[in-house]
């Protein structure tokens, strides 16, 4: 749907584009929680729901009694600026493992890396770190009328 909406409001072209660097990317899904068929329109979902939901099926594919060992959320657009997202997330999931959140909008799941291989390197007993980067408040793709 999203690459549908980028291609009415830029070109075939660019759409195509966006494809291939999902595909290289391994971007299988993302979640929309606002409409796209109008400017302005309300979260349908909070960004800390979005992502615990988003977190329980991620983890639905792992053995039963998979725990997550600590958990690092992004987003250029938090929940509250205090707590954190990353602490309404743990809330959600009642997750008593740590917790990070990092607001560097584009750049947030490239330096989460950066923080969860070494801990994983360093204690490959580790349970799974989890990345999860929320963007609810997005309004950079809205939709025009061409005259």
């Amino acid at each position: 749907m999203l690459l549908e909406h980028l291609e009415q409001l830029c070109d075939r072209k660019t759409a195509r584009q966006a494809r291939i660097i999902a595909r290289r990317l391994g971007i299988e899904g993302r979640y929309v929680s606002r409409r796209l068929d109008s400017a302005l329109s309300e979260p349908q979902e909070t960004a800390p729901a979005l992502s615990a939901r988003a977190i329980r099926q991620a983890l639905s594919s792992c053995p039963a009694d998979t725990e997550l060992g600590y958990l690092i959320s992004h987003t250029a657009s938090p929940h509250t600026l205090l707590p954190s997202s990353a602490a309404w997330i743990a809330e959600e999931l009642e997750l008593h493992a740590p917790y990070m959140e990092l607001r560097q909008a584009c750049t947030g799941f490239a330096s989460a890396l950066q923080i969860a291989v070494p801990m994983l390197h360093h204690n490959p007993h580790m349970q799974p770190v989890c990345i999860v980067g929320t963007e609810v408040g997005s309004v950079f793709l809205i939709s025009t009328t061409h005259s």
